[in-house]
């Protein structure tokens, strides 16, 4: 493989030049991962895939007991994988109610280089929409709003955790306490009543000299989340146009509750992330949050 692009919730590509393989190693592919997982026997799973270099493409259907079949597709354009289709392969071991990865794979001999483009809904998308800083001055939170330390249950990513006013807090972490899905340490700043993006853009300050970048993940009232990567140190400014982009059409941005601040650079262990002037209240403290820190969790790894 030698690109990989996603543009939105339900577009990815990749390309690829097949001559840097050999054998079975002459192919190049995408891995779609299903989260909680797909009932295929309640329904069918339509996808588009599109590929002027290649005749074909296999999918790989992946049940969560690591159990496969492969459908060979010969045509461009929005096609539907079926359980009977699924059966007629003969694997007596694969669980259609519980499909948890599709993969899709180039392997054509006659193909040497070409781009495949995956047409879906619903993938997660962290769009790096955020690598400048911004002179706007800081947001002013909502009345009741508040911070703590967030991480994954079990896990001790995060080994610190200071509030020196009620506009500076920070945390230390060591990732190497992590792993999987669970690598990663965090802050929650619950915005009280409510913070209306779509009146106020929401700006905020953060700073780590030690990863390259750090996610925000916004929660409305209703739990629905869209996450921004900021590849910058300093005030940065969360928009409207920039949560929209995002396509998750649920979210409400004119009720949000939640700021999640979360590090989980893979080439990254252990520094200090500091929040220097966070503006607000956070004087009232809430308990340690497990079982939200989860939540949140589950959609930040699908990228």
């Amino acid at each position: 493989m030698t690109g990989f692009t996603q543009t939105s919730s339900s577009v990815a590509s990749f390309t690829y030049d097949l001559a840097n393989g050999t054998g079975d190693n002459r192919w190049a592919g995408a891995l779609i991962s299903l989260g909680s997982g797909f009932n295929l026997a309640a329904n069918d799973l339509v996808i588009s895939g599109s590929d002027a270099g290649s005749s074909y493409y296999k999918v790989v259907l992946e049940d969560a007991e690591g159990d496969k079949v492969t459908v060979r597709v010969n045509v461009d354009g929005r096609v539907s994988l079926t359980q009977s289709m699924v059966d007629s392969v003969g694997n007596a071991s694969f669980n259609a109610t519980d499909v948890r990865y599709v993969s899709i794979v180039v392997d054509d001999p006659d193909a040497t280089t070409g781009t495949l483009e995956i047409t879906t809904g619903g993938l997660e998308y962290v769009p790096t929409k955020i690598a400048a800083t911004t002179t706007s001055a800081l947001t002013i939170l909502p009345v009741g709003s508040s911070i703590i330390d967030m991480e994954p249950k079990g896990y001790n990513t995060v080994t610190g955790f200071t509030q020196t006013s009620s506009s500076v807090a920070s945390f230390t972490y060591d990732l190497a306490n992590g792993t999987g899905n669970n690598r990663w340490a965090g802050a929650l700043i619950s915005l009280g009543s409510g913070f209306n993006l779509a009146a106020n853009d929401l700006v905020i300050s953060g700073s780590d000299a030690g990863s390259s970048y750090y996610k925000v993940v916004l929660e409305d009232a209703e739990g629905d989340k869209v996450t921004v990567r900021v590849n910058v140190d300093g005030r940065v400014s969360l928009t409207q146009s920039m949560v929209d982009s995002v396509g998750n059409a649920s979210f409400n941005a004119t009720d949000v509750r939640y700021v999640s601040i979360v590090v989980d650079d893979p080439g990254e262990d252990g520094h200090v992330r500091n929040h220097d002037r966070w503006i607000g209240v956070c004087s009232r403290g809430r308990g340690n949050d497990d079982e939200r820190a989860d939540d949140i969790a589950g959609g930040l790894f699908d990228n």
